[in-house]
């Protein structure tokens, strides 16, 4: 038997090394890829920012070529294996982040862009691993070194983590934040959890429901080092980008045309998706349509105060409060796109601390099943606004996977009447975590576009 039990061990940890090797070779082929070739991601036009900035150019200017490597056919579509796959304008390349992002990455601009590109996607990549290991840190009981690798690996195993590391985008620097600012927020370290919720805040503004949610449950230190750090960054912002810059933030963010794509992960785009019209080649929401979006959106902010205010207002039930407003803010904000999943890493476990704490059954673990399947499947980007339902839905399910995991928490935690939630055994989540795995494996065997991207065959 003991012989049997150290078989089993051994091979599990084989089993979890090699295919976190796997995933990381796979990570650092893409990455050489794309940063020596130079390929139009979301990094280099920040890093064109960068440079802009340094250069007294306004840093949302039309960027120029000398960055980039083009597809074929670039001035009409994004090709892959022949396909046009999204039809693009030049205002798709555009920093869409504000003034202040470019200011705290400008140093980058000071260096060549092999260089700068490397730091940018090491910081990517190490942000994220910070962050699962301070969350394994705080919510397991048992904690090896081989847990923590098995959280990792399915981590950047599933299409958020690559999604957010293939095109060089800010959410794995996001899911650092929010995992700190959550830390510090449970643990009474209110006045650097607020500064640091300021700076969170004026880099992405969605996340300004977590404001509310201290507001709500009065903790005044917070809220004071929040708005002195709010006030703080964006006058630095101001005096070194200039009102210029802020101007033209504002204008690009009221004139995003691709509202419609595959990755739009919010509820204001899955309503455009079900019921836009063209007129003038334009997309257009009917009246009725937004005004569910504000009922929504209304209802949801309702909840949260109440919940927030009722039944989560203790020390010991502010993890449920917090997961809550994550979930909310994704759902809410109409610029919600699949590589800031990320920071639902901790509403999942959250709720995996409530399935621990009884005996699996089979509507759970279907339930568990199918929210990890939308929310982990990789989805190439495209139009989704081209008529037909069933289009529509293929090309939703990120939004779709939002949604089961709002019903999905709300059926365990606001149902019920609220308690302190134990620290997740290993023993009790053995079939959560082979759920896990499975679904790891399957967004990994799909990583079609990462694999084109990694042998160049996307640029024919």
């Amino acid at each position: 038997m003991n012989k049997f039990f150290l078989l089993w061990l051994s091979a599990k940890r084989l089993f979890i090394l090699g295919f976190l090797t796997c995933v990381l070779v796979t990570y650092a082929v893409c990455i050489k890829h794309l940063v020596f070739d130079k390929v139009a991601v979301d990094s280099i036009m920040f890093y064109c920012s960068a440079k802009n900035f340094w250069h007294h150019q306004s840093i949302y200017s039309s960027l120029t070529t000398e960055y980039f490597r083009f597809p074929h056919n670039f001035s009409n579509y994004l090709v892959i294996k022949n396909e046009p796959i999204y039809l693009i304008g030049t205002n798709y390349f555009k920093n869409l982040n504000p003034p202040l992002f470019t200011l705290l990455i400008s140093p980058l601009g000071l260096l060549s862009y092999p260089l700068a590109g490397l730091i940018w996607h090491g910081l990517l990549l190490c942000a994220p691993a910070v962050a699962l290991y301070l969350i394994y840190d705080a919510l397991f009981a048992q904690k090896t070194i081989w847990g923590y690798f098995a959280l990792l690996t399915i981590y950047f195993a599933t299409a958020p983590a690559y999604t957010n590391m293939m095109i060089g985008e800010v959410g794995s620097l996001g899911f650092l934040l929010v995992t700190v600012i959550w830390l510090w927020a449970r643990t009474g370290k209110d006045y650097p959890a607020g500064i640091l919720l300021g700076l969170l805040l004026s880099l992405k503004y969605f996340f300004g429901l977590l404001a509310l949610l201290f507001f709500v449950q009065k903790r005044w230190r917070l809220i004071l080092g929040f708005a002195l750090s709010v006030a703080c960054f964006n006058g630095l912002a101001l005096f070194f980008c200039g009102k210029n810059n802020f101007i033209q933030h504002y204008q690009i963010i009221y004139h995003i045309n691709w509202l419609t794509d595959s990755w739009n992960s919010s509820l204001y785009g899955l309503l455009l998706k079900l019921t836009a019209v063209a007129h003038s080649s334009k997309i257009i929401m009917p009246a009725w349509s937004k005004l569910c979006y504000y009922f929504s959106i209304t209802t949801m902010i309702g909840f949260q105060i109440y919940l927030c205010q009722k039944k989560f207002s203790t020390v010991n039930k502010f993890d449920q409060a917090f997961s809550y407003t994550l979930i909310i803010s994704l759902l809410i904000t109409p610029l919600n796109w699949p590589y800031y999943f990320s920071i639902l890493t901790i509403p999942l476990l959250i709720i995996l601390q409530s399935l621990a704490k009884d005996s699996p059954t089979m509507p759970r673990i279907f339930a568990y099943l199918i929210t990890l399947l939308f929310l982990s499947t990789p989805l190439k980007i495209a139009d989704a606004s081209i008529p037909g339902f069933h289009h529509m839905l293929f090309y939703s399910n990120f939004i779709i996977g939002l949604l089961l995991l709002f019903i999905f928490w709300f059926y365990m935690h606001a149902l019920k009447t609220p308690s302190s939630l134990p620290k997740i055994q290993n023993a009790n989540i053995f079939p959560w975590t082979i759920l896990s795995y499975s679904i790891a494996i399957f967004s990994f065997a799909n990583l079609y576009q990462v694999i084109f991207v990694a042998t160049g065959k996307i640029w024919d």
